[in-house]
Formats: structure tokens, sequence, C-alpha cells
């Protein structure tokens, strides 16, 4: 073992010796042992690692030095250094502290005698840092946490091997008192420095990094003083960041004097005046320049010579003519540009390759700029032109970006981009967009196919994917270009399929034929509907000459052989001789199909003439009295599987009655046997609506899992059923869902709460829910279906149930908090004098209960309920009420108002404790009627739970 952590419960590991421990977590709260029994059982810890939130912090002292001399390095949480009278020869070993906190000042000069520290990470409250290395220092990496309202003074330049000091915010907050920094002092050696407390920053002597060539130099505070001479003195800064605060008003001129040279400079004056060209005046080789201003700075006259990338906000081109020096700029981005003018900065850049412009205003692009050769990517981000004008100067150009939706304010309509139909050697173009009205992206379709086009809508990843998507498949179906863009600026604005305004028959073909399923609903609704129409236009007879486009559900050998009886002709080919087009699944080569000429049915229109002209055995009326339909009926409402297998293979012979369609609908989407799916399809083939079609073709199946037992062998209960029905709701259509519920609870018990919380009341759910109607009493608990849930249940789980309803009678919170609700009109159509809620998964009781004015009784055993709603005293003729095994805390108060109570039941009404159920002896509090209820009504018997 290397590794062992310290708990007060284990307290008793210090009786031995661990020769083996290496690192030592400390977890102990209660238990304080001296260091050195610490020390004795773990004479090998390298490590200490002190947990997080113990209540007793322990300091970092001499004891603890002393009784562990191979401690090399320290993780504490706040602990206090405290290192009077610590030698030399206990730290000797010591390599790093992190974490501790100064509360001494006097602990400084003592740190500074632990020459061997590599690492060194200080929490320092208020407390002034005066701290001074001298040259043995090994210490590579100092970070020091402060508060403000205090002062600095660091002389580091004796660490020879120095290369990181970081000083940041103790507590992040609006603090407005200043860190002094009277003095910093930093090595040749250091590399990366930085300061960014909370609060103002001021500098009584700049930052004296002498010979050094740092790599980063970050310095940002709410408020940034300096004081005469600059930041900061270096040879070299490869990187340096500086943000002068919100509150700063004036940026000095010699902010950068004693700076030799940067590499890419990071300035943010936000509101503060400044003059950058004397500031930068002083600093040479800066490459890449990111200026940060809300625009009260002068730009002055640049002198860059080597400057390759510009970023700047509140910069208008006006601004930058001193620009025109940095002749090697390649990267030019601009943010609220403005008006572009001219543009004839842009021409004397001739290595610029990328500009990004945002809030370009303007009719369209100057000239100067689509006359730029060299520019091989241009971006522009919420530019309100109306144009971008001709482009074919831009002989370099490849990538193209135009982005329209803003962070900050209204997005812009889309330019006119025929104009990007002139760039010669244009291969990407990237649109990031949120539509306006007034968009034309119809264009769109005429770039040439080597362009590469890339959708991106803002907020909305899958709405980019689906356009990307969509326009791939116009672009590769064989449409005119008239269709192409009309279909294109259609979908452009329409954000969901049921935005779609009614599309001609072409579109509809070309997406079925590319097998697009966001738009098959509307696509077979105008299919439904074009049958209906060809049929009253051409009925089917022994003329017809029929043409299969696609995959029919009707089985190739039903079709020849009706074709035999009946008399019609099937053509292999779409030829002239061609009076009807069956268009099935998956339809190929559609552009041979014209709409306008073609009679196109589906497969509802054939199987329906197919049964008018020769029914089947089971569709005519004797087999009703023959009792087959019966018989078919009994086996495919069985449980057995069997049975369903022998009921397809008669009706295979015998023909589908419209009875028969649901109860094989649902063993279709209820079995697991693929066999036994393919041949219901086939049975199914041009039953029902497109809606019932749909559904009988898709791939959603509710098999045997979705039902049984979970991973510790309880029912899965209502909630796997209530989440897949809820999700289907608009692919099936809801009429399809209500009768599969209904189908699926008949069969099996439960899956109906779904419907039971719908809000939109219909024929449907009133026929489903008035079969709860058992003589005077609402039986909404059989509805529910959690009886499943509890049936077989031991104590054990009835308790868990009870207590936990959310964890227990659920599948992985799919139920969530389903609110039922009772039929609106039910109590004025039937006497309903008896609610039977018992085990309904209630937190709050179900909306339209205040409507049944003559219940007598209201059973409401075993919910969660935590109160009764005050619409409870509207049932005035109320004499029996159940409220046992719930969540009340209290007595529900609206009881006192039902004068006419004669039984009321509290047993176990309050919510069981975790681990003790019951039990009062362990704290379980029972509910009590109060006695003043006893006295308002002392007619009414009231069951409690005996008292231990």
């Amino acid at each position: 073992m290397s590794k062992l952590s310290l708990h007060d419960y284990d307290i008793d590991q210090l009786q031995q010796v661990h020769q083996d421990v290496t690192v030592l977590r400390y977890r102990l709260d209660e238990q304080l042992p001296d260091w050195a029994d610490l020390g004795r059982a773990f004479p090998a810890v390298e490590e200490i690692q002190f947990g997080s939130y113990l209540e007793t912090v322990r300091p970092i002292d001499t004891e603890l030095l002393r009784h562990f001399p191979n401690l090399k390095r320290l993780y504490c949480q706040d602990n206090p250094l405290q290192l009077q009278g610590v030698e030399s020869s206990m730290v000797t070993n010591l390599r790093v502290i992190q974490g501790a906190r100064v509360e001494d000042p006097a602990q400084f000069s003592l740190l500074s005698r632990c020459h061997d520290l590599l690492k060194l990470h200080l929490e320092v409250p208020r407390v002034p840092v005066v701290f001074e290395l001298h040259a043995d220092s090994r210490l590579k990496q100092l970070h020091l946490r402060v508060e403000n309202n205090g002062r600095l003074a660091l002389n580091l330049a004796g660490a020879a091997q120095l290369t990181e000091l970081c000083i940041g915010p103790l507590n992040y907050g609006d603090d407005a008192d200043p860190l002094t920094v009277e003095q910093l002092l930093l090595p040749n050696s250091v590399k990366k420095v930085s300061l960014s407390p909370s609060g103002p920053l001021q500098f009584c002597h700049c930052i004296d990094a002498g010979q050094a060539n740092l790599d980063e130099l970050r310095v940002e505070a709410r408020e940034l003083r300096v004081a005469p001479g600059g930041l900061a003195r270096a040879v070299a800064i490869g990187d340096l960041h500086v943000n002068v605060g919100q509150q700063a008003e004036q940026v000095p001129d010699d902010l950068f004097c004693g700076v030799g040279s940067v590499g890419q400079l990071m300035f943010l004056p936000q509101d503060a005046n400044f003059h950058l060209a004397r500031l930068l005046a002083p600093i040479s080789g800066v490459r890449s320049l990111y200026l940060f201003s809300k625009g009260n700075g002068e730009i002055g006259e640049l002198n860059l010579p080597n400057l390759t990338h510009l970023y700047a906000t509140q910069a208008s081109l006006s601004q930058l003519g001193g620009l025109r020096h940095s002749t090697a700029l390649e990267h030019l981005d601009l943010r609220d540009v403005g008006p572009l003018g001219d543009g004839a900065l842009l021409a004397a850049l001739p290595q610029l390759t990328r500009l990004q412009l945002e809030g370009v205003v303007g009719d369209e692009l100057p000239q100067s700029l689509r006359a730029h050769q060299g520019l091989t990517r241009l971006a522009l981000h919420n530019s309100p032109l109306q144009r971008l004008g001709d482009l074919s100067g831009m002989s370099a150009l490849t990538q193209v970006e135009i982005e329209q939706y803003s962070y900050h304010g209204p997005c812009t309509t889309l330019p006119q981009v025929d104009d990007l139909l002139t760039l010669p050697a244009l291969a990407q173009l990237r649109l990031r967009l949120t539509p306006q009205p007034g968009d034309d992206a119809g264009i769109l379709m005429q770039l040439p196919e080597q362009v590469e086009l890339t959708f991106s809508i803002y907020d909305h990843v899958a709405r980019s994917e689906q356009l990307n998507k969509q326009r791939t498949i116009l672009l590769q179906a064989p449409l005119t270009q008239a269709q192409k863009q009309a279909y294109w600026q259609v979908l452009y604005h329409a954000p969901k399929p049921r935005d779609l305004p009614q599309m001609e028959g072409r579109f509809h073909l070309t997406f079925l034929e590319a097998k697009y399923s966001a738009f098959k609903k509307a696509a077979h609704a105008w299919l439904r509907h074009n049958a209906q129409q060809a049929i009253l236009q051409r009925p089917l007879s022994k003329e017809t000459v029929l043409f299969v486009c696609g995959k029919s559900g009707i089985k190739v050998s039903e079709l020849k052989a009706k074709a035999t009886e009946l008399g019609f002709t099937i053509s292999k080919k779409l030829d002239d001789g061609v009076t009807h087009v069956l268009l099935g699944a998956n339809p190929k080569q559609t552009q041979l199909l014209d709409p306008d000429r073609h009679l196109i049915i589906d497969d509802t229109a054939l199987t329906q003439w197919f049964e008018q002209s020769a029914p089947q055995f089971l569709q005519q009326p004797q087999a009703v009295d023959s009792g087959m339909i019966d018989t078919v009926m009994t086996m495919l409402n069985s449980p057995d599987e069997a049975s369903h297998q022998v009921a397809v293979e008669m009706l295979a012979q015998g023909g589908v009655t419209e009875a028969m369609q649901m109860p094989l609908f649902l063993i279709l989407k209820t079995t697991s046997d693929k066999a036994l799916r393919k041949a219901i399809q086939q049975l199914l083939a041009g039953k029902g609506d497109e809606l019932f079609q749909l559904a009988v073709g898709d791939r959603v199946f509710f098999e045997a899992d979705l039902r049984g037992l979970d991973y510790e062998g309880h029912p899965k209960g209502e909630g796997p059923m209530f989440k897949k029905i809820k999700g289907l709701t608009k692919r099936w259509g809801r009429e399809l869902c209500i009768d599969f519920s209904k189908a699926y609870f008949d069969r099996f018990g439960e899956g109906l709460i779904w419907l039971l919380t719908q809000k939109e009341e219909c024929c449907r759910r009133r026929a489903i829910t008035q079969e709860f109607v058992e003589g005077q009493t609402l039986n909404w608990h059989k509805g529910c279906g959690f009886g499943l849930v509890l049936a077989g249940a031991d104590e054990e789980r009835l308790t868990n149930c009870h207590g936990s309803p959310e964890i227990y009678m659920q599948h992985q919170f799919e139920l969530g908090k389903p609110k039922t609700r009772l039929p609106e009109g039910l109590p004025t159509e039937t006497l309903i004098t008896e609610l039977d809620l018992h085990n309904c998964y209630l937190a709050a009781l179900p909306a339209n209960f205040e409507r049944y004015l003559q219940v007598k009784k209201l059973n409401l055993q075993f919910n969660h309920l935590t109160k009764l709603p005050p619409k409870l005293a509207s049932l005035t003729e109320l004499e029996e009420l159940d409220l046992s095994f719930n969540h009340f805390e209290e007595f529900p108060k609206v009881l006192f108002k039902m004068k006419n109570l004669k039984r009321l039941d509290l047993r176990r009404g309050s919510e069981p404790l975790y681990r003790w159920g019951y039990d009062t002896d362990n704290g379980y509090e029972p509910l009590r009627a109060p006695q003043s209820f006893r006295e308002a009504l002392p007619d009414c018997e009231i069951l409690e739970d005996e008292s231990c």
C-alpha cells in the first residue's frame, strides 16, 4: 500500500506501524492525535493531503515537520503556517506547500529559509506580503492568493530558478480596496507572471524583470494605476495581456515604455482614454495585436512593420490609416467597424489574406475591397448591407462566411447573396443565420457544385443539420433550377415540418425518394388526398393498367393473384398505357412520374378496391354468422403468441376487417417475432388512414422489456410506456395513440396513464373513462395501473413504495409527476357517489374532482399527498375519507369544513422514516386528529395508528 486515508472511525490504525504508506490523506475531524503518534505510525510518509471541510484545521508547525522528516509535499486546506522554531534540518526534503494560509507576516521570512522548496502556493488574508528570496533558493513556482487593501513587496531577484509567479484574489467579489504593489523584483529566469486581484491594482514602482525574456505577462484589475516609468521592465515578452479595468479613466502614454519587444499584445483599455500610437512606440516586434476598446481612444500613426494579425473593436477604417506601414499584415479582424468608406486602406495591405468585419454599415462593399486579389478568406458578421457588389475581381477568395445572428442585438437580413456567384474561385461558403422574413435564400441553389455550403442556425443544432440535409437532397434531385430555388426558399423559412405550406406533388416525391423521414407525414397526407382524387377521376377497373413505383405493402404474389381475379394489368414499365401508378415505400426514379398526368394511388386505395370488388371470406357478411370472426378476434386478443400466429395465417387467407386492425397493430408493436411482424405489416398494408400506415411501417416497438422487471426484480410500472407514448403523439397522431393505449391496457393492465393526464376531452377518452364506472363508483385506480407495481409486494417493498414512490414506483424517473384529470362531464351524466383514487401515484388531487358533488366516499389511500386543497370543502356530502398511507405533515385544516364526515382513516398517513419505517420509538410521527376536530365532529369515527 502507498496511500491511506485516516478517518475518525479508524483512528485505531495508529496502533500499528505502516512502513509502506507514503501518501497520507488526513480526514480527522474529532480525533486530534499528537503529531508524534502520527509520525510513529507512518514513518515513511512523503506526502500529506488535508481533507476538505475539516472542522478542526490543524496548523503547519514545527511539531508536524519534526515528526515527518521524509515529508516532501504538503497539500493543505487553509491550514495556517506557524513555522516559528523551524530548523533547516526539518525541511531538507520539503518541496511543495500548497493551500496553506499565512496569518502572520513573520511567516514569510521563515519561509525564505526553506531553501529546497520548489512549489509554494499560499493564501494570504489581509496580511502585508513582504517576501525576499535569496540566491540559495530553489523555488520554481510561487502562487499567492491575496485579499485587497494590502501591500505587496516581493524581492525575488535572487531566486535564480523561479519561472512562475501568480498573484490572484483570495475571494472574488466587489472589492473596492486596492492591492498596492510596493516592490516586485523578478529574476532573469522568470517566464510567466500573472497579477489579477479582484479590485484595483496600484503600482508604486514598475515590475522589474531585469533581463528576463518572459513567455507571458498578464496584468488585469478593476482599475490599473501605474507609477511613472511604465508597467514593467523586461527585455522581451512573448504574450503581454493588460486589462486596465472598467474604472480606469486614462491610460498613460508610458505604460509600455520599459518593455523591449512584445510578440503578442492583448490590450483592454475598456472605457479609458488612450493614444495607441504613443503607447506602442517604445515596443518593437509586435506580430499580433488585440485591442478591446469601447471607442474612447485614438489610434494615431502606427509603426508596426512586423504586425501580421490585428483584432480591434470600435475602430473604423478611417482611424486605422496608420496601418499602411504594416505591409506584413495578413489577418485583419474588426468589430463594430461602421462605414468602410472607400476602403483605400485595404488596398494598401498587399499581404492581407484574411479579413473579418462585424457591424459594417453601407449599401455594398467598397470597390477597393472587391478588387483585392490577395484575400483568400472573408467573413461578414451582422452587417446590414443591401448587397455585396460585383466580386469578380477577388480572384483568390475561396472561403466566405456570412453571420447574421448576434449575441448582443437584433439580427440583420441576409444580403443579396447572388453576388457570390461572381466569385471565380469560391470553394467554401458558411452561413451562420437566424432566418429573417426578408431573406432571399433561393439563389443559393445556383452555387456551383464544387462550392461546399454549410448552414448553422443560432441555438438550433438540429435545424442546422436539417437544412444542410434538405439542400443536399435538392441538389442531387433531378429538378429544374426554378424548382430547386422555390423549394429551398420555402424550406429556409419553415423551421418545422408543420410550418410547410401546401406543397406540390413533385416536392413530396423528391423527399420520399430521398427517404427523408421528417416530411413523410406530409407526403403521405398528400398521397392519400391525391389517391382519393385519382379514384374519383378514373376508378379502378378491368381496364386499369397499374405500374408499381417503390415497395408496396401488398405482396407481389397477392398483386398478381388479384390481377388475374379482377382482370387488371400490371405493367413493368411506365409507358403511355399506364393508367394508375401505385406509389409505395422508397420509390425510385420519381422524376418519371408526372403528378399532373399520372393517376397516383396508394396501398389504401388499392386495398379498398380489392375488398369492394372481391371481398375475402372474413370480409363478407356470412362470416359473422359463421362465428369465424369471433374466433379470430378471440385469438388476436389472447395473450398467447401461438394463437396470434394461427390467427395471422387465417387472416392471410380470409382477409382483415376494420375491427381486427387495432388488435393486429397491438401484436405488431409488442411482439419480438420479426417474421410475425412482417406478416402483420403485409396484412395491414393499405388499412386505415395515412398516420396509421406510417405507424405500421415505422420501427417503434413496445417489446417485453418495456413491461418487465427491473434489475432488482421489481415491475417497471407505468414510466417506460408513459414516456414512449408521450413522445409519439406528434408522429402517430393523438387518436391513434389513444386507441393503442387502450388496447395496450386491455392486454397488459397498464399503459393508460398518459391518456388520463390529457387536458383535451374527446369522444375516445370519454368512452374509455366511462368503462371505469362500476355502479356508482368511479374506479380511477383501475385505469391508473399502479396495482401491478404492488402486486405481491412484501412489507419492506410496501414501506419503500410508500416512503419513496418517485424511486420505487417508477422506472428511472421516466414517469415524472403526472397529473391526471377526472372526466369533466361524467358527474352530470352519471350518479357518482364514490371516488376510488387509491394507489394512483397522486401528489395532488386530480383535476375536476370538485365537480363530483354527490360523492359520499373518497378513497385516497396509498398516494403521496402532503396537503388537501380548499376545494375539497365543495364535496359537502362526503361521509367517508381514507387518507392512510400518504405524506401529510399536519392534519389538513379543510377537514374542519367536512361536517358530514362519518369515518376518517389516518393510519400511516405520514411519510415513513428512512430505515426505521413506522417505528415511533425512533422518531416516526403518526398523523393525529386534533382535539378540536374531535369536538367539532363528535360522531366521526377516526382510525389512527396505535401508540407504541
